[in-house]
């Protein structure tokens, strides 16, 4: 059996190329699966996809779009296409595969593109099929612009044709009119699509425009960027260059913050500059006003110019953008210390500062209100401000309230001042400051020289804290006797710094119980506190006086949400004792 040729022809998209195939050959192409067979020279099999066309030698198959062609042959004596293989003979077969694609060319001619006033232009449309292949279903679509319509059509903004079919290689022509209705500048866009074998197509087409001319030419002047105190000039020409009379009427728009000096021509109402007139032929009408902005930002500056002439009326609007670039007083509020979060009971420094970002000019009449559930309203009229000054408005210090989840509260600081000639500028920043809830440093253990007391004895108590607060800390702590028991020496308070998860040794001191001591139980209470933040923790261990038994944790309400430790002499930890506590080690024996 000898393999079977395919080709493909392929109009206006990727050329189809011939390539030689054998019987037998599988291939992908554009992600499609191909198989070649063939008994003769004469045809062959060409499996796509699951389905299988014959092709006949110098002819071609359509499929969809695609296109399929057996080009040539190598039998009976092209020696260069033969595949020898288990003792047979292979001729090959000359397949082409592409795409065919339909094409269309769309011209379209304008009677004039500079028309008058309500002058019907003609559109005139050319439409040919410049493929091999008929297309179907041509349809032409126009939305006109605003302030164009059309004439004769079923909707006055929209141009609509259609048409069944086009065979290659013929041409249809159409027209229609549109009219410009007001001034300006229009652009004509449509969209035009097609079907080919069931396949939908957009046609290219150019866009055209069409310019009508106002009665009056517009020429404007705005000063584009303005500093501090700066005056700008707003200046506009009305020029009659169209012949005739013309009416005119101006009405310009002031934005807040810009202020008007002196005006020239124009008249106010309201918030707008207005002026009205006849412009004859030739004729210029000028008009003018200076300004100032009222702070930093962008203001936009609309202008409507109404012409009213042979009895029609249009409108033309412009807007100009001033930009003030100068610079005025910045707020800020500063948080001390600093940090993501704050745990409930520590204390914060919160400060209100205005910075005169301005090196050359000062301010005066500067105040400023500072709020916050932390603190409440905060009010003070500063006054002048210096070129480049600063001045701290308010410092408030905060002992930050304990939560029992974590809360947000918002600082916002607000006011305004004025410059020399009497503007007044407003300013406002905001920031949060997150309170946690109050979390236990510290793990804090007691090292026994016994586990009981009894009345008249003295026991030697050694004392350790384990950071567990997540990070590094330093903490003061101190020892609190119940009444009746004597401290017969060491050290009973100490101020240390400790890693993340380390624990350090903190003191070491010696009890003595009165042999009259009647109670049960003598409570050991460490109180410890992370420097910086206000609120302490206590950490409570009971000592049998005159029982057996190891020492039990008290069952007392406030010692238990302290957070009280047993007391374990496994736990102490004297790998960084201090020097006191190394001396009191050597003389604790003195004392039993």
């Amino acid at each position: 059996m000898r393999p079977a040729l395919l080709f493909l022809v392929l109009f206006l998209l990727p050329a189809a190329h011939a390539t030689w195939y054998y019987a037998g050959d599988t291939f992908t192409q554009d992600g499609v699966l191909y198989s070649v067979e063939g008994s003769d020279e004469s045809l062959v099999l060409l499996g796509v996809s699951g389905r299988t066309f014959l092709v006949r030698l110098g002819e071609c198959i359509r499929n969809g779009l695609a296109e399929y062609c057996y080009v040539d042959t190598a039998y009976p004596d092209d020696d260069d296409h033969i595949k020898y293989e288990a003792g047979a003979v292979y001729y090959g077969y000359d397949l082409s595969i592409g795409e065919v694609a339909p094409a269309i060319t769309v011209t379209r001619e304008l009677s004039t593109e500079e028309p008058f006033l309500n002058q019907d232009v003609t559109v005139t449309v050319t439409l040919e099929n410049t493929g091999e292949y008929r297309i179907t279903d041509i349809r032409y679509d126009e939305a006109l612009p605003a302030g164009v319509t059309g004439v004769g059509t079923a909707v006055s903004n929209r141009v609509s044709y259609t048409k069944t079919a086009l065979s290659a290689g013929y041409t249809d022509r159409f027209t229609y009119r549109v009219r410009p209705v007001v001034y300006g500048t229009f652009t004509l866009a449509p969209i035009i699509r097609y079907t080919s074998e069931g396949v939908v197509f957009n046609a290219s087409v150019s866009s055209e425009t069409i310019e009508v001319a106002s009665p009056v030419d517009i020429d404007r002047y705005v000063t584009p960027a303005l500093g501090l105190e700066e005056v700008g000039t707003y200046a506009l020409n009305v020029t009659n260059d169209q012949g005739g009379d013309v009416q005119v009427q101006i009405v310009i728009g002031v934005p807040a913050g810009v202020t008007v000096t002196q005006a020239s021509g124009l008249a106010k109402q309201g918030s707008s500059y207005t002026a009205s007139g006849d412009i004859g032929d030739g004729e210029t009408l000028r008009f003018s006003f200076s300004f100032t902005a009222g702070g930093p930002g962008s203001y936009v500056i609309p202008l409507a110019v109404t012409t009213v002439k042979d009895g029609v009326t249009s409108t033309l609007s412009y807007n100009d953008t001033v930009d003030s670039t100068a610079d005025g007083i910045a707020p800020s509020i500063g948080i001390s210390p600093v940090k993501t979060t704050y745990p409930g009971g520590s204390q914060a420094t919160i400060t209100a500062v205005l910075t005169n970002e301005n090196d050359e000019v000062g301010f005066r009449k500067a105040q400023g209100a500072f709020s916050s559930d932390l603190f409440g309203t905060k009010t003070r009229d500063q006054g002048a401000l210096g070129a480049g000054d600063d001045v701290t408005l308010f410092t408030e210090r905060v002992t930050l309230p304990n939560v029992t989840n974590q809360t947000t509260y918002a600082i916002n600081l607000t006011g305004s001042y004025e410059t020399v000639n009497g503007q007044r500028f407003t300013f406002s920043t905001s920031r949060q400051l997150t309170v946690i809830p109050l979390v236990r440093a510290v793990e804090i253990t007691r090292a026994l020289s016994s586990a009981t007391i009894a009345p008249g004895g003295n026991v030697t108590v050694t004392v350790s804290a384990k950071n567990v607060y997540g990070t590094y800390i330093a903490i003061d702590a101190h020892e609190k006797l119940p009444v009746g028991v004597e401290n017969l020496g060491g050290l009973t308070y100490a101020e240390v710094s400790i890693d993340k998860d380390a624990t350090k040794q903190l003191y070491i001191y010696q009890i003595g119980v009165p042999a009259d001591y009647a109670d049960d139980t003598i409570a050991l209470t460490t109180v410890t506190r992370v420097q910086g933040e206000s609120e302490p923790q206590e950490f409570t261990t009971a000592l049998d006086v005159a029982g057996a038994g190891s020492p039990q944790e008290l069952a007392d309400g406030d010692a238990a949400d302290a957070g009280v430790e047993e007391a374990s002499a496994s736990e102490t930890d004297t790998s960084d004792d201090g020097f006191f506590a190394r001396l009191w080690s050597r003389m604790k024996g003195w004392f039993s």
